[in-house]
Parts: C-alpha cells; sequence; structure tokens
C-alpha cells in the first residue's frame, strides 16, 4: 500500500469531525459542502476524541467531557426540535378540519404526531422527567384515536389534542417546573380514556 494512502486514511480518523444539524427531519453530520444563505440552522460541535488523544494531547477526562457537552446539546436541540413538530403537526392536524389539506396529508401529520410522541415517550421513561412520558402517551393515545377514524373523529379528541400536545410541549420546556400540573391533566386524561 503506497504510504500516501495510509497517511490519507490516518487524516480522516484525525481531521476535525463534521457539526451535527438537528432538525425535524434529520439528526446528523452536515452533508452541506456550503451553507445557505438564511436557513437559520444551528450546528452542534462535535469532538473528534481520536484527534483529541493523538494530536491536540489532551487528558482523556476532557475529550470525554467536550464529548458529553456535545451530545447534551444534540438531545437538547431534538428535545425542542420535537416540541416544536409537536405543535406544527398540531395545527396541521385541526386546520384539516377546517377545510384546509387532504387526507392523505391528515393521515401522515396523525402518524408523525404519533412518532413524535411515542419518541418522547422512550426518552423520558423512568428517572426525574417520567411526567413528559405519561402527557405525551396521553397525547399519543388521542392521536392514534383521531386516526381510527380521521374523517370522522370524536369532537371529543378534537378538543383535547391541541391541549394535550400543548402540555407536552410545556413539560419539555420546562421539565421541573412542570411535574405537578402535567400530573393533574395525566390523572384527568387517563380517566377520560379509561386508560386505568
Amino acid at each position: 500500500m503506497a504510504a500516501a494512502r495510509v497517511t490519507g486514511r490516518f487524516d480522516n480518523l484525525i481531521r476535525p469531525r463534521k457539526p451535527f444539524v438537528v432538525v425535524d427531519s434529520y439528526v446528523g453530520p452536515n452533508r452541506r459542502k456550503t451553507p445557505r444563505v438564511g436557513d437559520g440552522i444551528n450546528l452542534v460541535a462535535v469532538p473528534n476524541s481520536l484527534r483529541s488523544k493523538s494530536i491536540e494531547n489532551l487528558h482523556p477526562t476532557r475529550v470525554r467531557d467536550a464529548i458529553d457537552r456535545a451530545w447534551n446539546d444534540v438531545e437538547e436541540r431534538m428535545s425542542r426540535t420535537r416540541r416544536d413538530a409537536i405543535g406544527t403537526l398540531t395545527k396541521r392536524v385541526l386546520s384539516f378540519y377546517d377545510g384546509r389539506g387532504s387526507p392523505d396529508e391528515l393521515r401522515r401529520d396523525l402518524r408523525y404526531l404519533v412518532q413524535q410522541g411515542e419518541e418522547l415517550v422512550v426518552r423520558h421513561r423512568g428517572g426525574d422527567t417520567v411526567h413528559i412520558a405519561e402527557i405525551a402517551a396521553c397525547m399519543t393515545v388521542v392521536a392514534r384515536r383521531i386516526m381510527q377514524s380521521p374523517m370522522e373523529p370524536h369532537s371529543k379528541d378534537i378538543r383535547l389534542i391541541p391541549h394535550l400536545a400543548g402540555a407536552t410541549r410545556m413539560s419539555v420546556r420546562a421539565p421541573t417546573e412542570s411535574v405537578e400540573t402535567v400530573g393533574e391533566i395525566v390523572d384527568m386524561i387517563r380517566d377520560y380514556l379509561k386508560l386505568r
């Protein structure tokens, strides 16, 4: 193997990582060669631990801390993206019943709303933010009920979904402050849905 090829591979391993993009439809390395003007997409710097250990001579604890900070940043942006997606999807679902959009768009938005709720449930199950999982689960159940007969949903479900989406967004935005309020909402919704 040519020496240039070996050094080229090594350079690939230690080069700075591409920053991560966290948006509604994609979480991963930024694939764009050049930024687009007005995108407004925030990028998360991702450390390359091999580079840090080999040429920057950083202490392993500092490398681990840098990775943890980057991951926490990615998780925070994912949370915000899900929160914003829940609001947008709920508005689109409700707009169908005001005469805008197609049945296919409605079904797609409901599926995506359920998916967003399920991801929050998995992410917040157990621990200090279990109330977020509970309110997201209630929202998901109501969205699924609407999916069962999207052309003629129960009027209570249509009235409930924006409130549940709002409570879910609020609990993600302020996890500690929302524990008590979300607990009360979950109890009422569970009674309504007969989940107990």
